[in-house]
C-alpha cells in the first residue's frame, strides 16, 4: 500500500473535544439529538480555550437513525450561529454483501 503524504495544511488537527451523556430513567425524558450536538461543539469550544465555533467552514453530520429532521445541518447552524460555507447531511447507506465472504 502506498501513502501520499498531505500537505501541511491538510492534516487534521484536534484543538478541543466535547462529549454529553443523556441517560435519563424516562426516555422521552432524553435530549433530542441536535441539542446534544450543539453542547458536545460548545464544550468541545471551551475545551479548545479559544473561540473556534464562528470560524467553522464546513458542518457534516451523519445521519440520525433515532430522530428526524428536516435539514438538521442547517438548523445545526443555526442554533449555534454561524454560517458554513459547506454543510452536509449523510444519508445512511446500506452496505452490500461482499460476494467473497458467502
Amino acid at each position: 500500500m502506498t501513502t501520499v503524504p498531505l500537505s501541511e495544511d491538510r492534516i487534521p488537527v484536534i484543538v478541543g473535544v466535547g462529549e454529553i451523556t443523556d441517560r435519563p430513567k424516562e426516555i422521552a425524558a432524553g435530549l433530542e439529538p441536535l441539542t446534544l450536538l450543539e453542547g458536545a461543539l460548545k464544550r468541545a469550544e471551551a475545551d479548545s480555550g479559544g473561540k473556534l465555533l464562528g470560524d467553522i467552514s464546513s458542518l457534516d453530520i451523519v445521519n440520525f437513525l433515532s430522530w428526524r429532521y428536516r435539514d438538521p445541518e442547517r438548523q445545526l447552524a443555526d442554533r449555534l450561529g454561524i454560517k458554513p460555507k459547506h454543510a452536509y447531511y449523510g444519508p445512511v447507506r446500506r452496505r452490500e454483501p461482499d460476494p467473497l465472504s458467502a
